[in-house]
């Protein structure tokens, strides 16, 4: 995030030509509708009165991995983007967001710290439990980085096509 001589934090008008902002949010929306899939799945797994010892464990692995994938692109290209062709009050959202990533990333890593394979299945219905607050957190995540930032996005692809 840009920032003037005191600190302050300011948004640059101008738009490169070179971003695809419908791509950008078409690649962003992917990645967080396979996340979203990978929560259901599991979701589906731990209502089971017991673990599936088979499936379970490559579900947690892949919701793990699609969330990596998600944040990683969020984090590292869309972010970036719009944080220099933001108006104030988007800035604002976009900063808390972005502001709200690292004790959302600990809180996560908690979680799957607390619950490695061998407790889930020792401890089934805690992890039932838990788990579907665990999944409830990404759903609820998903959903505010999609509010925040389709609409800027499709305002900026809006912007892009009247200039050409």
């Amino acid at each position: 995030m840009k920032q003037d001589g005191q600190g302050q934090a300011v948004c640059d008008q101008r738009h490169a030509l070179d971003v695809d902002y419908g791509k950008m949010w078409e690649t962003l929306s992917q990645r967080q509708q396979h996340l979203l899939g990978c929560v259901r799945e599991q979701g589906q797994l731990c209502t089971a009165a017991i673990p599936n010892r088979d499936t379970l464990p490559s579900a947690r692995w892949r919701t793990a991995q699609a969330a990596r994938h998600r944040m990683d692109y969020l984090m590292t290209a869309v972010l970036p983007v719009i944080e220099t062709r933001c108006s104030p009050i988007e800035l604002r959202q976009v900063a808390a967001l972005r502001d709200g990533t690292p004790s959302y990333q600990r809180w996560v890593t908690a979680f799957i710290a607390k619950w490695p394979g061998e407790r889930v299945f020792a401890d089934w219905p805690a992890y039932q439990i838990e788990s579907e607050v665990f999944r409830n957190t990404i759903v609820k995540r998903v959903d505010q980085e999609a509010s925040i930032i389709r609409p800027i996005l499709r305002r900026l692809e809006i912007s892009a096509v009247s200039r050409q």
